[in-house]
């Protein structure tokens, strides 16, 4: 019955109710409410990529119906060609002596992260002042909520601080108002996530470094891994990408 009901959804849906019923049934495993898990005993999808690139007109698009909060995020995405939890992690108090500094966090476990500090070049700088506005909060990225509730209230560093599912639910929202993409599938409708690609896309257009904006693998993380983290090495990346093509 399991595998039947697996086999009707997408590879990806598939996959997460699977990690979600093997769950459930250890749980009654456990309780002796069943013999074991038929859950695990089913076989998890391979998952083919089905989304596709932003465009510049797409993405100009869904900017232009963003609030004000989602359309600095998606500058800082395609400035720093950074994650969607680190441009959400990115501070005021984290810009100091002419740089951002930014603590990647690729995976939970700290040996996974990276250590960068971005130059704030004019460009940059035309970002984080945007981003400043009449609500005290420590981070670029923020929001005065419709209301505060008490249980996301207890989840946030501050009250401000836009959570990673509101953003992905925000972006969703102003490119189904923009109404670009049209006659793409939902599966291959680009997220927030995209916009980090256009940006690698773009930097290499302009014959510029992409790989070391992006905090991909560098001699400077190789030196924390060997140090252990006593001493950090931030390697060095200049955000220098002109968007003005996307923000006017």
């Amino acid at each position: 019955m399991i595998a039947e009901m697996l086999d009707a959804l997408t590879p990806r849906t598939a996959n997460q109710c699977r990690a979600l019923l093997i769950d459930i049934f250890n749980h009654a495993a456990a309780k002796g409410l069943c013999p074991d898990n038929p859950a695990a005993s089913t076989i998890n999808r391979i998952e083919k990529k089905q989304r596709k690139r932003h465009t510049i007109e797409g993405l100009k698009a869904i900017r232009e119906k963003s609030p004000v909060w989602l359309q600095n995020a998606i500058d800082l995405a395609l400035i720093t060609a950074q994650r969607r939890t680190d441009i959400l992690n990115m501070r005021f108090d984290g810009v100091r002596e002419g740089y951002l500094y930014v603590v990647q966090q690729k995976m939970a476990k700290a040996s996974d992260a990276a250590w960068i500090r971005f130059k704030v070049t004019e460009e940059l700088q035309a970002v984080i002042s945007r981003c400043r506005d009449d609500i005290a909060s420590p981070y670029l990225v923020h929001r005065r909520p419709d209301r505060l509730k008490q249980k996301q209230a207890q989840t946030k560093d501050h009250w401000t601080q836009v959570e990673e599912r509101y953003l992905t639910r925000a972006f969703k929202e102003a490119r189904e108002l923009a109404g670009c993409y049209k006659g793409w599938k939902e599966e291959e409708m680009p997220g927030f996530h995209e916009v980090r690609a256009l940006s690698l896309q773009l930097y290499q257009k302009a014959g510029k470094d992409g790989q070391k904006i992006a905090g991909h693998a560098s001699e400077s993380m190789t030196k924390n891994y060997q140090k252990d983290h006593a001493e950090i090495v931030w390697s060095e990346a200049i955000p220098d990408l002109n968007i003005s093509e996307i923000t006017g």
